[in-house]
């Protein structure tokens, strides 16, 4: 004990007070004496102060040192009590100790009273620390018996040794029934091959701790889907002594997950009979349109009067429209097959633009629009895929003119410095119809238009904005919307930047300045992963599924994640494709793998966007593994934990 041990002395000779005080404080004992004359001194100072040990005369004037271990013992019987008397016989001697008393020392043998102190201490400490043990185990026991999951003791041949209510609650066991009774024989579902427990014993028996999810039965024969939580618990000499197992019934969140895999399964069925019925027409469509087109075009060319030739190219023009329109639908159809191949090249923008601004500028002209082009330079450069640019800036200007009626249209080109990195950036503004404000979330969404139903004022499917968002996510390219309505739209194409290597290099070092003010160091066993992702929301939904079984680290983008995996050491690497501005996933992805401590880190790479065969194509990069979104929870737990745990 650190403290000093409080000591009441009941002594009324003034002399014998000073011998015990004298021969206690000199010694190597850390105590506090206080002093009682008489009975009422000592009764007033025991129930006044708290003390460790009593030590009493036999004989005090007017009371007797039996009376008082008998208030003592009234008050506190654990409190050590030691006679320090001139004489006592040995009758009395043996009465004290039957009352209680632990010790007594004759003062003739005074030097007695310290070992015989020293064991008192020894008493104390050795009580306190067992009151102190009870408590916290009673406090525990409360605890587990007051927790919703399962949790349950065996011996290390799993015969159950204790059961929490909930074990009762969940399965309909009485606790008494399945004390002694061995774990999981009284649990099988009777759905798993003796494989399968041969190797659930083999992963607790040689992991010190084990997850696993798996159908149990209750008392009732229910099946309920838990999740399973397995600790070995060890000796002081490091001997297997047993298991403790927690246990979450997880039924109804598993069933959730059904409902949803099967709500996505319906949904790209729904979206493949799409597919296929959109094809078939666009099929269908397209021959008649041929001879349509062609024989407008001939009666055009060979008809002299005017009327006639009107028609002849009304009729050419309507056909047209239509091809367009089929254009679009095969477009979307590419889309969603994910069969459009991109291919990136250095591209200059300003020589891109030339035919288009050629051809529309014509188009405005025709409505009495004016057309203005405004270049920051002659050339300004995208690593891009030119024929998906191409197609995107002619859907938009092309609604640009479909839906401005006065005024004009501006195309600008400039670059801008988004995050210490220069972006090339094009904005087309026109002086059009607008778009409500409250309709501007849902203008990238298929067949939906600014004027809908029976009362519309434009023409066509609504896709074409939709082709629109998803060729640029397919490029990595960022689109802004400002718009009022009746003023005009101002539309705006941000392009990944085309960083130079000292950009790189600069802005990671910064980033190493803000992430950690102190050297790093591992705080866990548990397998630590790098979630690399610039969506807050996927950021959120992916630690909350992942944080249950590793320590997840987050980087918004590419540049943080250098930083991050050069400062600290991840067991995995988690790196989405697309992260806005900045560099992207793979170039992280190189950079990082260049360090080497992450030659043989798995790293993960993920996307919503890309073609049938991206896996291979993420694989020959040098991935580990590639994971489409939306990715499932079971999905992204079970992928991560072949990677971090292959080795356990």
């Amino acid at each position: 004990m650190e403290n000093k041990i409080k000591i009441l002395l009941l002594e009324d000779d003034d002399n014998d007070a000073l011998l015990i005080e004298n021969i206690l404080t000199t010694s190597d004992l850390n105590v506090e004496i206080i002093r009682a004359k008489n009975k009422e001194s000592y009764l007033e100072l025991l129930d006044k102060l708290d003390f460790n040990i009593v030590i009493s005369d036999y004989t005090v004037p007017h009371f007797e040192g039996i009376k008082a271990l008998v208030e003592l013992k009234k008050r506190n019987k654990n409190i050590p009590f030691i006679f320090c008397s001139g004489t006592i016989n040995e009758e009395k001697a043996i009465q004290c100790l039957q009352l209680g008393a632990m010790d007594y020392v004759l003062k003739d043998k005074i030097e007695k009273l310290i070992p015989a102190v020293k064991r008192a201490i020894k008493l104390v400490t050795e009580t306190l620390e067992k009151e102190k043990l009870e408590k916290e185990l009673i406090q525990f026991k409360r605890a587990v018996e007051n927790v919703h999951e399962v949790i349950f003791y065996t011996n290390p041949d799993g015969i159950i040794l204790y059961a929490n209510k909930a074990f009762e609650d969940i399965y309909g066991w009485k606790i008494e029934e399945v004390i002694n009774k061995t774990t999981p024989r009284i649990l099988k579902s009777g759905l798993y091959d003796k494989n399968f427990y041969s190797e659930f014993w083999n992963n607790i028996k040689s992991k010190d701790h084990f997850v696993i999810e798996m159908i149990n039965r209750t008392k009732k024969g229910d099946l309920i889907e838990i999740k399973n939580m397995i600790s070995s618990i060890y000796d002081a000499n490091n001997k297997l002594i047993g298991f403790i197992s927690i246990q979450s019934n997880i039924s109804e969140r598993k069933k959730k997950e059904r409902e949803l895999q099967r709500a996505k399964e319906a949904a790209e069925e729904m979206n493949k009979i799409k597919s296929y019925f959109l094809s078939n027409i666009n099929h269908e469509l397209r021959t008649p349109l041929i001879s349509i087109l062609g024989f407008s075009e001939e009666l055009m060319n060979e008809i002299t009067e005017p009327e006639l030739k009107e028609y002849a190219k009304y009729i050419h023009e309507a056909g047209q429209r239509l091809n367009q329109t089929l254009n679009n639908i095969l477009s979307l159809v590419e889309l969603e097959k994910k069969r459009i191949e991109i291919k990136y090249e250095s591209i200059n923008l300003t020589e891109l633009l030339k035919d288009l601004i050629n051809q529309y500028s014509k188009e405005a002209e025709k409505k009495g629009l004016k057309f203005i082009t405004k270049f920051e330079s002659h050339k300004i450069s995208i690593h891009s895929d030119y024929e998906i640019t191409k197609k995107v800036l002619s859907i938009i200007l092309d609604n640009s003119i479909k839906f401005t009626n006065e005024g004009g249209i501006l195309l600008s080109v400039r670059t801008e410095k988004i995050n210490s990195f220069t972006h090339p950036v094009i904005n087309i503004v026109d002086t059009g119809i607008g778009i409500q404000s409250e309709k501007i979330e849902h203008i990238f969404e298929p067949f939906r238009q600014v004027s809908e139903g029976l009362t519309r004022t434009y023409e066509g499917l609504g896709i074409g904005l939709t082709i629109a968002k998803q060729l640029l996510d397919l490029i990595g390219v960022e689109i802004k919307i400002q718009s009022q309505l009746n003023k005009g739209t101002m539309i705006t194409l941000i392009f990944p930047t085309v960083a130079k290597e000292e950009e790189i290099k600069s802005e990671v070092e910064k980033r190493k300045i803000t992430i950690v003010e102190e050297p790093y160091e591992k705080k866990s066993t548990n397998p630590e992963i790098l979630l690399v992702e610039d969506n807050p929301g996927n950021r959120m939904l992916f630690k909350k599924y992942l944080s249950e079984y590793f320590i997840v680290d987050e980087a918004i983008d590419g540049l943080e994640a250098i930083a991050k995996a050069e400062l600290k050491s991840y067991d995995l690497i988690l790196m989405d494709i697309h992260l806005g501005s900045g560099i992207d996933g793979v170039e992280a992805f190189k950079r990082i793998k260049s360090f080497p401590k992450y030659k043989n880190t798995p790293v993960i790479a993920i996307t919503a966007y890309g073609m049938t065969d991206d896996r291979e194509k993420f694989i020959d990069a040098g991935f580990t593994d590639y994971l489409k979104k939306p990715i499932m929870r079971t999905e992204l737990i079970e992928t991560i934990y072949k990677y971090t745990y292959k080795n356990n």
